[in-house]
């Protein structure tokens, strides 16, 4: 999604000294039959948090629930099947609305490492290999994409494919 072509897009409006914000709209990914719904969901959550890193400002999902006339590869975008059973995407994008709706600021740490700002408290977004950043440590919340919420303290955690959300569990932080 973002990744291909937000920068370029950005670098061609400052070229033209414009300083709008950027929607990405009508989207969804297109998956192949190598593909399951739990890594659709997974790749769902990623995308819109590297677009957001990138400094898309919003980003509109094309497909909720497929019309029953609409071609094979639209109908596996959905986050809703034909029968109004809820993919893994659907609870991916729940999650990533509830913990990130708010956000002021978003930025790229390194690959599969982002940190988002929400009502003044960092919230952290992670998958891949690999260290988590340093600055997170003691306890923490971690949600996974399905909203499945553990307190675990920050040693604890490993990192997959998946996204996890991680917050601090302290008052002040």
């Amino acid at each position: 999604m973002a990744e291909g072509y937000v920068p370029e897009f950005k670098k061609l409006l400052s070229e033209y000294g414009i300083d709008k914000p950027i929607w990405l709209t009508s989207t969804q990914y297109y998956f192949c039959q190598n593909v399951s719904l739990e890594e659709h969901g997974q790749i769902l959550v990623r995308s819109y948090v590297i677009a957001f890193a990138y400094g898309v400002d919003k980003v509109e999902f094309e497909i909720f629930r497929p019309f029953p006339f609409e071609p094979l590869f639209m109908k596996q975008t959905a986050l809703v099947d034909e029968n109004g059973e809820r993919r893994p995407a659907y609870y991916g994008l729940k999650t990533l609305i509830e913990k990130l709706d708010k956000f002021t600021s978003a930025e790229k740490l390194a690959e599969g490492r982002y940190r988002f700002t929400v009502e003044g408290k960092a919230i952290y977004v992670l998958w891949g290999s690999g260290e988590i950043p340093e600055e997170i440590a003691g306890e923490v919340l971690v949600t996974d994409i399905y909203g499945k919420e553990t307190r675990t303290n920050s040693s604890a955690i490993s990192l997959t494919e998946s996204p996890i959300f991680v917050e601090s569990t302290h008052i002040n932080d």
